[in-house]
C-alpha cells in the first residue's frame, strides 16, 4: 500500500482504490443532489488546508450537515463522528461505515470513538466533529459539550471551524422528511486555528472561542439562506 507523509509527520496510507472510488462517487452524487434540491452553496473552501490532517468542528442543524460539510472538502475524504444510533439500521449503517463514519455517543464522551478519531487524525486524515452533541431544536447554535474537548485536546492538528446555515429550515428534527425545492442551505469554512493557539487560555475558553467563531461564520451566510 502506498504511503506518503502528511504535515504532522505521520505516514498516511492511501485509502484502497475501490473504497476511494466509492467515496468520491457518493460525494459527487451528494453534491449534485443538495445543489438541485436545496440550492446548496459553499463559501471559504480555500481556507481548508490542502495538506495534512485537520479536525473540522461544525454546528449541527439537521441530518444534512455531514453531507453539506463533507461536500465543502473536495481534496480528501472526510471521516465524520456520527451518532451511534444512526448505525442501528443495517443498510444505512453499512453505507456510512463504508464512507468512513465512526459511531459516537451523543455526549461526545465515547472514549473508544475518541481514540478512533485520534487514530484517524494521526494517520493524516480529516475528521469532522459536531460538539453540540445533537441536532439543534430551533436552528440556533447550542452550547458545545465539554466531551468534544477529549478529541480536540488529544489531537495535535489544526482545527477548522465550519458553519452550516439553512439546514434546520430544510430538515428540522421535528420532521421525518426534508423540505425540498424550498429552503436554501450553505456552509461557510473559516480559517484554521492552530491546536496550541486554541487551547492556550484553557478548555472553557477554547469552547467559547469555537462557538463564537462558528456563530460569526453562520451570521455571514444567514442572509443568503434566509435564516
Amino acid at each position: 500500500m502506498a504511503e506518503r507523509r502528511d504535515a504532522i509527520g505521520a505516514a498516511r496510507p492511501r485509502m484502497p482504490i475501490h473504497q476511494r472510488a466509492f467515496y468520491w462517487l457518493c460525494w459527487w452524487i451528494s453534491l449534485l443532489t443538495v445543489t438541485v434540491l436545496f440550492r446548496y452553496r459553499r463559501f471559504g473552501r480555500r481556507n481548508a488546508p490542502r495538506e495534512g490532517a485537520f479536525l473540522i468542528v461544525a454546528n449541527h442543524e439537521s441530518y444534512l450537515d455531514p453531507v453539506l460539510v463533507g461536500c465543502a472538502i473536495d481534496h480528501q475524504p472526510v471521516t465524520p463522528l456520527a451518532r451511534r444510533s444512526l448505525f442501528d439500521n443495517i443498510f444505512f449503517g453499512t453505507l456510512i461505515r463504508l464512507l468512513g463514519s465512526v459511531p459516537i455517543d451523543e455526549t461526545g464522551g465515547d472514549v473508544a470513538a475518541i481514540k478512533e478519531g485520534v487514530r484517524q487524525l494521526r494517520a493524516g486524515r480529516i475528521v469532522s466533529l459536531y460538539p453540540e452533541g445533537g441536532r439543534s431544536h430551533d436552528g440556533t447554535i447550542q452550547p458545545f459539550k465539554r466531551g468534544a474537548l477529549l478529541l480536540i485536546k488529544r489531537s495535535t492538528v489544526p482545527i477548522l471551524p465550519v458553519a452550516v446555515a439553512g439546514a434546520y429550515n430544510a430538515w428540522p428534527r421535528s420532521k421525518r422528511f426534508p423540505r425540498i425545492f424550498g429552503p436554501r442551505v450553505a456552509v461557510n469554512v473559516g480559517e484554521p486555528i492552530a491546536h496550541e493557539d486554541l487551547l492556550k487560555d484553557g478548555d472553557d475558553a477554547a469552547l467559547r472561542r469555537l462557538e463564537q467563531i462558528i456563530a460569526g461564520l453562520k451570521a455571514e451566510i444567514a442572509p443568503i439562506v434566509g435564516a
